[in-house]
């Protein structure tokens, strides 16, 4: 059987995980991110760490990291995994570049993504997957996964062998047939994101208070209202269902961490995304987040006024460029609970 060749195009913190992961387990990977990154790599190659994996550390000399999209041109699959801002910009790149073959899959956060690569690139397959790891990038090369979780796949024709390839590498990867659901459940773990990054707090931080999990217990709840509306089910994402989801967060503290400690293993690194991106001077994927749920809302004209407070909030804190670093109490008191 012929060697898959695999491509990340927007190899940053998740893509240069996945890729740097892969390339360690000798799959033949090509990598096509920011140019300052291709330099950084190129000068220290890659560290690769897990919150509980043993520290992966591949030598530049066997990385494949490139700034010109072209480089991609031979692969057989090409994740893509840039922030869902930039996914009709990389559609239009990647179009004529890739094979005719190819197979095209959406490794990102949001909901909508594969439809608007599907649309720039109509003559080839794309699939849509989910990533629900926190993974943050260092100085010289380093990327650190802090939390635990499977990566789901489209189930269709040659994906099982991909994702025997990344359960390989150590890349936790399964198969679902119910793809709109797991980008719906994944999102609900999503709505965290923006009530990390206005708390400017780690992830274990944010969560250990009670306050911030009744800000996510609301979101939640919305949601799963409007989701309910449009005869939409959230798949499972993790040890916890939907539906039991914002009756855990809402626990007092003692009842809540021995739990969690059970069902969601994060360690003091973490941190959101979105986080990142703030800090990086970067746009906000919120309007494909909690902006989705607004969407959705709007077209089912069923209210939703957490969430679109929450987005508001964020579109300020990036247009500022700093986090309002918001407790848990005056948060809630913005959201009129």
């Amino acid at each position: 059987m012929t060697p898959l060749s695999i491509g990340i195009f927007g190899a940053g913190a998740i893509g240069g995980y996945v890729g740097g992961r892969l390339t360690d387990s000798g799959v033949d990977v090509t990598m096509v991110g920011r140019e300052a990154l291709a330099s950084e790599i190129a000068a220290y190659g890659m560290t690769i760490s897990h919150y509980d994996l043993p520290i992966l550390t591949v030598p530049a000399g066997r990385i494949d990291y490139a700034a010109d999209p072209s480089a991609l041109s031979h692969c057989d699959i090409i994740f893509v995994t840039v922030k869902s801002t930039a996914s009709a910009q990389a559609a239009a790149i990647l179009a004529p570049i890739a094979k005719p073959d190819a197979i095209i899959i959406s490794l990102q956060n949001g909901i909508g993504n594969p439809q608007i690569i599907r649309a720039a690139m109509p003559r080839h397959i794309v699939h849509g997957a989910m990533i629900p790891n926190n993974v943050v990038r260092g100085p010289k090369g380093h990327f650190h996964m802090g939390t635990e979780g499977d990566i789901i796949m489209q189930d269709a024709p040659h994906m099982d062998r991909l994702a025997q390839i990344m359960n390989g590498a150590g890349l936790s990867a399964r198969l679902s047939a119910d793809m709109t659901g797991v980008a719906w459940g994944k999102l609900l773990l999503n709505l965290n994101n923006a009530i990390n990054t206005l708390s400017d707090l780690t992830l274990r931080e944010e969560m250990s208070g009670r306050a911030y999990r009744k800000v996510l217990a609301l979101s939640i709840d919305e949601t799963l209202s409007v989701l309910k509306a449009a005869n939409i089910t959230p798949a499972q994402i993790g040890k916890a269902a939907p539906d039991k989801l914002s009756k855990l967060l809402r626990l007092p503290n003692f009842l809540y961490q021995p739990i969690m400690n059970r069902i969601l293993k994060i360690d003091a690194k973490a941190r959101s995304s979105m986080w990142e991106d703030l800090q990086r001077g970067r746009p906000t994927e919120i309007d494909f987040i909690n902006g989705a749920v607004v969407k959705l809302g709007k077209s089912l004209r069923h209210p939703v006024p957490i969430n679109s407070q929450i987005t508001t909030l964020i579109h300020e804190a990036f247009e500022n460029g700093r986090s309002p670093r918001l407790s848990g109490k005056i948060l809630l008191n913005l959201l009129g609970k």
